[in-house]
């Protein structure tokens, strides 16, 4: 069991009734930060399924998504989602490997059991969890006291004096994005799984930086510029500048550029593909006046070939009417969801006013 008050494991699954909920937590008297109780960060909990992390408040959420066999449901994996939530923050590489030490030994007891016996073995795995002493004591040990790296697992290590880092999964052409406020001291910084120091002082990759009146944007691209990079931060600043509070937003943020950076890997049209990344990042402006449910029905066979499983969760669900928020609560707020939107509208399955 844990018995550290300042990390905690918190285990989320999708209720067809209420949405993301919290199942359990270890220790029993961790207290979760209010902010975990969002509804958009239990999704990207549930969602991540790759290792990711954001911050919380003052604490840091590690997260990463359990896919497992039912065998009454033989084509369709039930997927739940672990949170580490750390104050104060520990190493990428350290929470990782409490996850996944999670996550191995959830799966010998849980894998391939009826619901009731699954969610019975997730919940005994992280009731009776025991951080590995090598983990334990990480919050009080000096950098020399802790046991070194291997250069694989040289990854950025999120400290305390870079709180607002975030890692993206899914960033090819970026390597590192910083959005800093001009009427704040706010500032994100966005990185690929692979961004380390030694990356960073490496010439052979390129910087640029775009400046409004509100806010500033530095990139570093991981090979040559993209000829549409400009324009591409052009649009995305624009996008930005009408935003009060960026800081809000930031899974948003972080979406929109996964977005932006897979439109400059695939070389299409910039102009007309960016400002779509404005329904995600101001949701609230728009109200969906059309969504031809029985039609995406017909249809959900070829979504679920491009998107996956997971584009199910829009079957029979009454969106007309509705902010355009109301989509992206039962989607998540991630780049697919974003890409997903695009494609009803390009068949015109969903109207936007």
């Amino acid at each position: 069991m844990i018995t550290s008050t300042k990390l905690g494991i918190i285990l989320v699954e999708f209720d067809s009734l209420k949405g993301p909920v919290i199942r359990n937590k270890n220790p029993k008297n961790f207290q979760i930060p209010n902010e975990t109780n969002d509804e958009n960060l239990l999704m990207w909990i549930l969602r991540a399924n790759e290792f990711s992390v954001r911050k919380i408040g003052k604490q840091t959420a590690f997260a990463k998504a359990i896919s497992l066999d039912d065998p009454n449901f033989p084509r369709k994996k039930r997927q739940f989602g672990l949170g580490l939530i750390a104050q104060p923050t520990i190493d990428l590489i350290e929470a990782e490997k409490i996850l996944d030490l999670i996550i191995s030994t959830s799966k010998k007891i849980s894998n391939n059991k009826p619901y009731f016996k699954m969610l019975n073995g997730l919940l005994t795995s992280i009731a009776n969890f025991i951080i590995p002493s090598e983990f334990s004591n990480s919050e009080t040990l000096s950098p020399q006291e802790r046991k070194p790296m291997s250069r694989i697992q040289n990854e950025i290590i999120l400290k305390q004096e870079t709180p607002r880092m975030l890692i993206s999964n899914k960033f090819n052409v970026f390597q590192k994005v910083v959005i800093s406020s001009k009427q704040s001291n706010y500032t994100i910084s966005i990185g690929n799984k692979e961004t380390s120091l030694e990356l960073e002082r490496n010439t052979s990759h390129k910087e640029m930086s775009i400046s409004t009146e509100k806010m500033k944007i530095d990139v570093v691209v991981q090979k040559d510029i993209p000829e549409n990079l400009q324009i591409g931060l052009d649009i995305f600043s624009r996008i930005l500048d009408v935003v009060i509070d960026i800081s809000n937003i930031e899974n948003r943020v972080v979406s929109s550029l996964e977005f932006l950076d897979r439109l400059l890997l695939e070389d299409v049209d910039i102009h007309y593909y960016m400002p779509f990344s404005q329904y995600l990042v101001a949701m609230e402006a728009y109200t969906i006046s059309e969504f031809k449910n029985e039609e995406i029905e017909d249809q959900i066979a070829n979504f679920k070939d491009t998107y996956g499983e997971w584009v199910e969760c829009i079957i029979g669900k009454e969106f007309d009417g509705k902010k355009l928020a109301e989509f992206f609560t039962v989607t998540g707020i991630t780049r697919e969801s974003l890409e997903l939107l695009i494609d009803l509208l390009f068949v015109k399955l969903v109207a936007i006013f």
